[in-house]
Order: C-alpha cells, then sequence, then structure tokens
C-alpha cells in the first residue's frame, strides 16, 4: 500500500499507476509520528480520461426568432467536436428522450397549446461525459401573422468566392432575425411580424451590404439578390531585399513580386500594383535561390515577365 507525506505538495497524492476511462477507488489512513493508524477515510473515486471534458455546445428554435404562428419547428443543433450523441425533449427531465447521432438540425414538434415553449437538449461523447442541459424558448402564437423573406447572396464580380455560411440579419422595430446561407447562397428568414426590415449581410472577407426597405406584410417576400465584394487585406512586411509577398482573399492567395532595397526596408501592397497580382501558384519565390542569387537587373526582368503574363 502506497504511503505519501501529507505535508508536502499541499497533501495532494499523484497516482500514476492508472489507465483511461478505467474508474480507480481509493481512501485514506493517516499515520502519526508513532506510527499509530486513524480510522479509514470513506471510499472516493476518479476516472482518467484522455479527454476529460464533457461535450458542450447549443440549440436554436427556427433562426432564432421570438414567436412562431406553428408548432412544427427546425431546431439548427450546435454540438462542439467531442459529441456524438444527443437527446431532446420538450420537458427537463427528459422523460422518454432516447439518445440519437448528433445532427446540424432536426424537425421538431414543439407542445400543445399557445404560449411560451421551451426545446432542452443534451449532448454525450464516447465514453459517457453528458454536457449540461442545455436549452432555448420560444413562443407559439398561431393567431398571429407572419410573413418570410427569401433571398440569395451572389460574391464577386470578378473572382469566386464560397457563398455558403454568410450570415444575414433582418432588422426592424419588431426586433432582429438571423439566418445563414446554405452552399447555393440561398437563405430563408421566418416568422417576420409585418414591418419593414434592413437586411444585413456580413461575412469573414467579405464587404458587408445592406439592403434596406424590405417589406413583409404576411406573405412570403422575394427579396433581390444580394452582390457582396470579397475585402483584400493590406499587409506591411519586411522582407528579404526580394520576395514575393502573399494578399489572402476568400478563396485565393494572390502574390505580388516586389523588389527591395538590400536593406530589406518595409514594404506596403498598394491598389496601384494590381497588374503584379499573380495566382501564388504561378509564381516561384526568389527565396529558392537565396536572396543573394538574384542580380537586381535578372529581378526585374523576372518581374516584367510575369506582370505581363497577369495581364494577359
Amino acid at each position: 500500500m502506497p504511503t505519501f507525506n501529507a505535508h508536502e505538495y499541499g497533501g495532494l497524492y499523484e497516482d500514476n499507476d492508472v489507465a483511461n476511462n478505467i474508474t480507480s477507488y481509493y481512501r485514506i489512513q493517516a499515520i502519526d509520528a508513532a506510527g499509530g493508524h486513524s480510522s479509514p477515510s470513506r471510499i472516493f473515486a476518479g476516472t482518467p480520461r484522455s479527454n476529460p471534458f464533457p461535450p458542450s455546445g447549443f440549440v436554436i428554435i427556427e433562426g432564432p426568432v421570438a414567436v412562431v404562428d406553428t408548432h412544427d419547428v427546425t431546431l439548427r443543433i450546435f454540438p462542439s467536436v467531442s459529441a456524438e450523441e444527443m437527446r431532446l425533449s420538450n420537458e427537463q427531465g427528459f422523460d422518454g428522450a432516447e439518445w440519437q447521432p448528433v445532427a446540424d438540425s432536426l424537425a421538431w414538434t414543439l407542445s400543445p397549446d399557445d404560449g411560451a415553449k421551451v426545446v432542452y437538449l443534451q449532448f454525450r461523447d464516447e465514453v459517457g461525459l453528458e454536457s449540461d442541459v442545455l436549452l432555448d424558448s420560444v413562443t407559439v402564437d398561431t393567431t398571429a401573422v407572419r410573413g418570410r423573406i427569401e433571398g440569395a447572396v451572389a460574391v464577386g464580380p470578378a473572382r469566386s468566392a464560397s457563398v455558403a455560411g454568410i450570415h444575414v440579419q433582418a432588422s426592424s422595430s419588431s426586433g432582429d432575425t438571423h439566418a445563414i446561407t446554405d452552399e447555393s447562397g440561398q437563405y430563408t428568414l421566418n416568422f417576420l411580424a409585418p414591418d419593414t426590415y434592413t437586411l444585413t449581410f456580413t461575412a469573414r472577407g467579405l464587404d458587408t451590404r445592406v439592403v434596406e426597405n424590405v417589406v413583409v406584410s404576411g406573405e412570403t417576400i422575394n427579396a433581390p439578390v444580394a452582390q457582396l465584394s470579397i475585402r483584400e487585406s493590406t499587409l506591411s512586411l519586411t522582407p528579404h531585399p526580394t520576395t514575393t509577398a502573399v494578399i489572402v482573399t476568400e478563396g485565393q492567395a494572390w502574390c505580388i513580386v516586389s523588389r527591395l532595397s538590400p536593406e530589406g526596408h518595409g514594404w506596403h501592397a498598394r491598389p496601384q500594383w494590381a497588374a503584379m497580382h499573380l495566382p501564388c501558384a504561378m509564381v516561384q519565390s526568389p527565396h529558392r535561390r537565396g536572396a543573394g542569387d538574384r542580380s537586381a537587373r535578372e529581378t526585374e526582368s523576372w518581374q516584367r515577365g510575369h506582370a505581363g503574363h497577369a495581364a494577359g
């Protein structure tokens, strides 16, 4: 039976002879200076795991929105990476709820009658660790007049980028509603109260687009296609005397060939160098030969050749 000095390490005992997912049980006895033993402590246990943290996530009912006019809704589910299963219920105790594989969305029927409704969700990982109980709420009003906005997003015109995952927000005096575009750029904003809405489209790497005065009066409104443009990043570097710098845009990396003084002064990308933009796959960096192996004349010729190729 192992012993340890309780005055060291704040009384902590470290057991290194354990295996993941196997529970070990312990109890402790104190030993005085004369060798006398105390009564044993209560038994306590611990189970080491490769990932000791339970899964997490959240659930959103239809959008989210504050009011729906039906009991049949779609749940958007956002599990953490470790989540393997989930269970859902209209009751906090999960009575009768069965574990099922995680999914990104699920058709769901809320509890009967109008009024405030809550959906409860819990995740479980592969070793049985369960998340906290997660929830979202909504009000059902089957007498309410509701409309919806359908539309699409395009990105361009010069370069293509993904149209999936663009955030769409509809704002009005009635509140805000959100949606995310699918792989084809389509989106739907459901259960909108009659009002005049402003649509805002945002995504990383894209300029924000705002569409105003979209009127909803209780039916489906087809919004105009929202055209978003790619926003390029401007980088500040201190590279070698001759280098290839990169401007990153959504879905495409573009290279700019630059020539610097031997001192390697700082360099900034500028719009007037657009003719020098090349897809990075076309550019072979001078660094592969070493910064000192390429003469200024050779570098200038190399740059002119690639700039002409890009312009053509």
